[in-house]
């Protein structure tokens, strides 16, 4: 009689690691190989997971970050890449993941947390997990208080290209060794993961401000400008950065991260989107805060 196992980190066997991004394609439609054959998938990034007769049916994935808060940095792990096989849900599969990342971590990491759809917000918590509420922030662009670059050319911005060997090496450096993007909250030790969304959902939206030294990852909807992150290895002026990639069409800003008040009037409100779920040995997370969208796991 076949019986389901227990394994981790096995991304160096081919066989589980493809039926891995298998499953991950079927339940998220994010196929892993890309990232792995990059070199990107690192020791930081830990697959436990069930295989049943060599295929994988259920994951609760590992990632080892820092997070910053103020001039507290904290050893931190994010759960993230929860699924399991239809055919094999109902078999407690998750619950059984869950309790050995957990008994694996919960003593030596001060925080853990992950992010919830509104699907499983009950299941949670029946592990100790806390929620936490996030806000969204946001800006009505005042261009009297903005110089708008009207020249793309004169501002020293291009494109990067991650299958040109110059523009990647670009990326690896500002990646390692990046400022914190918010003095309120930020993650660090996300290299990794920033590449993986740069492979998956930035491809053809990295921008270099050479002047700057930084990499600027945003995306333009009608007249919405949204700033998912900004990479350097200085201090992070977002004020010039937003002079340099808004034009005359752009009327509203939305931060995919903690902006501090410094950079104008925000509008805050309640965030909608995935829940946020903690686990902390003393942590007082800030009042107001929003993870950065780009250290999602």
């Amino acid at each position: 009689m076949k019986e389901y196992r227990f394994i981790k980190d096995y991304k160096n066997n081919d066989e589980l690691r493809h039926s891995f991004s298998k499953l991950a394609i079927e339940t998220f439609g994010i196929d892993f190989e890309p990232w792995y054959k990059r070199g990107f998938w690192k020791e930081n990034y830990i697959c436990y997971s069930f295989d049943y007769d060599n295929e994988i049916v259920a994951n609760v994935s590992v990632n080892y970050l820092d997070v910053v808060i103020g001039e507290e940095v904290i050893r931190a792990i994010q759960l993230g890449t929860v699924m399991s096989d239809e055919a094999h849900r109902g078999q407690g599969l998750v619950r059984r993941l869950m309790e050995k990342v957990l008994d694996d971590h919960r003593d030596k990491y001060e925080l853990i947390y992950l992010f919830a759809n509104k699907n499983v917000l009950e299941f949670y918590p029946k592990f100790g997990f806390v929620h936490v509420n996030e806000m969204e922030f946001s800006m009505e662009l005042d261009k009297s208080n903005f110089k708008i670059c009207e020249n793309k050319n004169e501002s020293n911005m291009r494109k990067l290209n991650l299958d040109n060997e110059e523009d990647l090496s670009i990326i690896l450096r500002l990646t390692s060794n990046r400022n914190p993007i918010s003095k309120t909250i930020s993650v660090l030790n996300d290299k990794y993961l920033l590449l993986f969304y740069c492979i998956y959902v930035f491809r053809n939206d990295i921008y270099y401000l050479e002047e700057e030294d930084c990499i600027v990852l945003y995306k333009v909807t009608e007249d919405t400008l949204k700033l998912f992150d900004i990479i350097t290895e200085n201090d992070i002026n977002v004020e010039k950065v937003i002079e340099k990639v808004i034009d005359t069409g752009i009327k509203h800003i939305e931060f995919q991260f903690t902006p501090d008040n410094k950079i104008g009037e925000i509008i805050k409100k309640q965030s909608e989107d995935d829940q946020l779920f903690v686990i902390s040995k003393g942590i007082k997370l800030p009042e107001e805060f929003v993870f950065p969208k780009l250290s999602h796991a």
